[in-house]
């Protein structure tokens, strides 16, 4: 069975609240660590995917 600890730990909203004043940087960080694809994160954002991609090239 696959371990889901770090899905628990670390949801992107995580990443909200660690960097509440820059959202391109907190939604940049969710997708550089590998466990959320730009669409999970561009949900939990509520923003396009393309938002998110924007975010992850600067």
């Amino acid at each position: 069975m696959q371990d889901l600890t770090l899905f628990v730990l670390d949801p992107v909203c995580s990443y909200k609240d660690k960097y509440h004043d820059d959202d391109k940087l907190a939604m940049a960080s969710a997708y550089l660590d590998g466990r959320y694809t730009m669409a999970e994160i561009a949900a939990e954002f509520g923003v396009h995917y393309s938002t998110v991609s924007r975010a992850v090239a600067k």
